[in-house]
């Protein structure tokens, strides 16, 4: 039994029957495709794949939750029974109740808007692409290294309740940059990246954001700043005034402030991975960074 409205009738009625005042059932099948170039070599070639499905349900008006990958009907069940099973024991230690607002029926779906499909593109074609990339770049004679890849994700998203809300995704993600480093001497290097860093570029976007990001026609510039960079003298020493660029500033920002106010740190749930965070929730409303004359605002458009 793989069919997915199938599995999610089946995880939906069963919660419904036992007890769940609302159940929601997530299925997520993911393939994803990496492909690097390292100085003329084929460094990378990889294509995975992972499907996977959650319940959540709301019984006694406590969540509880399970996951699986068990794609049959003894596996849905199960799954189901394991998230009752949450549910139930977390009204024991839980103080208020969940009460949802009510949402009216939905039949939707979403497609990323794509011009080629990078998974129907030959995994050759995109090699043969990249390498033509680097045989530009190595005719330059400063240029000791290069690398360049492609990173395609492709997910498609199942979404079901028992508010006979039924919503269907199906999203692309791609990615591509390069890197390219000049050498002056042995302790003398600079290294760039196009486009902005060496983690690249990512849109919702099909095949055709490699095509646009014109990586032969930004080669000379990117090694110009490389060379630049390999051939700066040493910054001065001392107190002075500084003017940095937006790039540089959001990543300052991010790095001493978005990091320190994200909760799973705030929290303690990193602390094992990058330790604690220094506003912690008995600092809130109260925690001062910088002085009157800065402001941070939290804008995710």
């Amino acid at each position: 039994m793989t069919n997915v409205d199938d599995l999610a009738s089946l995880a939906v009625e069963t919660a419904r029957k036992n007890g769940a005042e609302y159940a929601d059932f997530r299925f997520v099948h993911r393939i994803e495709e990496k492909i690097s170039i390292d100085t003329g070599r084929v460094d990378e070639v990889s294509s995975i794949g992972s499907t996977g499905y959650a319940v959540r349900v709301l019984k006694k008006g406590k969540w509880g939750f399970s996951s699986s990958p068990v794609l049959s009907r003894s596996g849905v069940l199960e799954t189901v029974g394991k998230a009752l099973e949450v549910a139930e024991g977390s009204s024991f230690l839980a103080n208020r109740s969940v009460k949802l607002s009510p949402m009216p029926p939905i039949d939707a779906e979403y497609r990323t808007p794509i011009e080629k499909n990078p998974f129907e593109i030959p995994i050759a074609t995109k090699i043969d692409y990249l390498m033509e990339i680097y045989k530009v770049a190595s005719k330059y004679s400063d240029v000791s290294g290069f690398e360049v890849f492609t990173h395609f994700v492709k997910e498609e998203r199942h979404f079901y309740s028992s508010e006979h809300r039924k919503i269907y995704q199906e999203i692309f993600q791609s990615g591509s940059g390069m890197t390219i480093t000049v050498s002056k001497s042995r302790g003398n290097r600079g290294v760039r990246s196009y486009p902005a860093t060496a983690s690249g570029q990512y849109e919702t976007a099909g095949w055709e954001l490699v095509e646009g990001l014109d990586m032969v026609g930004n080669l000379e510039k990117t090694i110009d700043e490389a060379k630049a960079l390999a051939s700066a003298s040493e910054p001065p020493r001392g107190v002075m005034d500084l003017v940095i660029d937006g790039p540089l500033v959001s990543l300052i920002i991010h790095e001493s402030i978005a990091h320190a106010l994200e909760l799973d740190r705030v929290m303690g749930a990193e602390v094992s991975f990058s330790g604690m965070s220094y506003a912690t929730v008995d600092k809130l409303n109260k925690l001062r960074i910088g002085s009157d004359l800065v402001n941070f605002v939290v804008d995710a458009k």
